[in-house]
């Protein structure tokens, strides 16, 4: 049975996400000379002066917020197909939105810094808990579709994910890890979106 037209755009729109994220982080460590890598957390990009701060929030944050959005609502039906799937949807687009806000709400150099840092975390914290949420929905609901490997998979993203955002690591900087479980997220989408696309859906009586 081919494929719905909407669900093509699942795996680009992640992929696109990805790159500008990827492109965001590479234009800060050229263009930007006070920023660090490795010291630095990417929304510190977002107080710089001017119209760079915008572009940074943009590039960084709301255009591949919404991309992962998009990605998330065109999923293939394969993946929809059982009452976990389709709540890993819904999962996958607060995450996106909680993405989107960490761009929307900067953290401000000037004025109430406390207030802005406490709106940061508060977003930073809904696209955690949506993200990891999902990842362990659409495991249950590749298990049930037989596909127990992907299921493993999608279990163990949920776990490295867990680990980046909220362990500390001797070895790996606090903004990197953060930047990798970023980054992985717009990865697993990507993945997710080729095996719904090879997957065929599956027979269930969940209610709507």
């Amino acid at each position: 049975m081919p494929q719905p037209v909407w669900s093509r755009f699942s795996f680009p729109a992640a992929l696109i996400a990805a790159s500008l994220f990827a492109a965001g982080v590479l234009l800060a460590c050229v263009q930007v000379p006070e920023y660090r890598l490795m010291q630095h957390p990417l929304a510190l990009l977002g107080t710089l002066p001017g119209w760079q701060g915008g572009v940074f929030r943009w590039l960084l944050f709301v255009l591949p917020g919404l991309l992962m959005g998009i990605s998330a609502l065109c999923l293939p039906p394969a993946l929809l197909a059982t009452r976990p799937g389709r709540i890993s949807q819904h999962l996958l687009v607060i995450a996106a939105l909680g993405f989107m806000l960490m761009g929307m709400l900067p953290i401000a150099p000037h004025g109430p810094l406390e207030t802005a840092m406490r709106a940061q975390a508060t977003a930073w914290l809904l696209w955690l808990a949506a993200v990891v949420a999902a990842l362990v929905m659409q495991a249950m609901a590749l298990l049930q579709a037989g596909r127990q490997r992907w299921a493993v998979a999608a279990l163990g993203s949920a776990l490295l994910l867990l680990v980046l955002s909220l362990l500390p690591l001797p070895w790996l900087p606090g903004p990197v890890a953060q930047l990798l479980a970023w980054a992985g997220w717009m990865v697993c989408a990507a993945v997710l979106a080729q095996v719904g696309a090879r997957g065929r859906p599956v027979v269930t009586s969940d209610p709507d």
